[in-house]
């Protein structure tokens, strides 16, 4: 098992002074007498303390450009081009540039062909090539989204969603329309596998499990004009009084293809559209439609960036959205 990284808190608490005085006296700064400084520096070297890769090269010759990356085979999607607008908005209100990666290798590597301050990775997968690439060229990152634990001393900090709350949030709606007895979710087959995926598929089956509900699950390929018989079928015969759609833009389809496929006699379920598409989802009454608040997540995510710039703290920093829900 690989030993934990030794951190300045970790310090502090071994010789008894605040973390503020540990920083201090690892680099140079403020008031601190030769007898601490000497402590800590001796405690570092005992301890086996290494400096954040990511926080060494954060530097006072900043070039005013951050980098963002999103996935290609979702850029089209509403939640995405929101994010990218409250990213550029946040970066305007520093007067700082932002590049947008869209050339992506074979190795899910980008094109670096200008200095940056930061990147902001959003949808990150498990061992994370991006997240491989810029910890060695040691440009410091924020995720939209959590990371493995592998790479959690990669990276500078994250931004976002508590799923297990959201779900919940979405059975307790649809157990006030009645008594659950079957559950569905929908969810798309992204090329990356994204870690949100997995996040969303353990929060879902949780719920149920907590209400020893059946579950089911059913993945549809992430592309325009996707067949959308198989999973119809998969949906009528499950029976559920609650399907979840965890892609933009297909709750509404599916609701629709529904109605005009099933049995006279069977009963519409509630649908949830986790995001909700904006204009066909969140419209829609009949469709729990939950806001994620893409442009807000833009935006934390280079407030983040721009903590972790100013700072030269060593925990990797996490801020958590709410989501925001139509009314059911």
């Amino acid at each position: 098992m690989e030993k934990k990284r030794v951190t300045i808190v970790d310090i502090a608490k071994e010789i008894g002074v605040s973390k503020t005085l540990v920083s201090n006296a690892l680099h140079g700064r403020g008031r601190v007498s030769e007898e601490t400084r000497t402590a800590v520096l001796q405690a570092a070297a005992s301890m086996g303390y290494v400096s954040n890769k990511a926080a060494q090269q954060l530097r006072a010759d900043k070039y005013g450009t951050i980098g963002l990356v999103i996935p290609k085979d979702v850029r089209s999607l509403s939640f995405y081009m929101q994010l990218v607008l409250g990213v550029s908005e946040a970066c305007a209100q520093r007067k700082s540039n932002l590049m947008l990666y869209t050339s992506v290798d074979e190795t899910s590597e980008v094109t670096l062909n200008a200095p940056v301050d930061g990147v902001i990775i959003c949808d990150p997968t498990s061992r994370d090539r991006t997240i491989e690439q810029m910890a060695q060229e040691k440009i410091p990152v924020v995720t939209v989204g959590n990371v493995d634990a592998e790479q959690a001393e990669k990276i500078c900090g994250t931004v976002s969603i508590d799923y297990q709350e959201c779900i919940g949030r979405i059975f307790e709606a649809a157990e006030r329309t009645g008594e659950l007895s079957s559950v569905f979710l929908v969810g798309a087959s992204l090329e990356q596998k994204p870690i949100w995926v997995q996040e969303i598929r353990e929060a879902f089956s949780a719920q149920a499990a907590q209400r020893t509900v059946q579950a089911h699950l059913h993945a549809v390929p992430a592309a325009a004009g996707t067949e959308l018989d198989g999973v119809i079928d998969a949906m009528i015969d499950s029976a559920p009084q609650l399907v979840v759609v965890a892609y933009q833009g297909l709750a509404s389809s599916l609701r629709k293809a529904w109605h005009s496929r099933s049995a006279a006699e069977q009963t519409l379920p509630l649908f949830a559209a986790l995001p909700g598409d904006p204009i066909s989802d969140a419209a829609d009454p009949d469709i729990i439609s939950v806001d994620l608040g893409a442009g807000d997540y833009g935006a934390a995510a280079v407030d983040l960036l721009d903590v972790v710039l100013g700072s030269d703290k060593q925990e990797v920093l996490h801020r958590q959205l709410l989501a925001q829900f139509n009314a059911h």
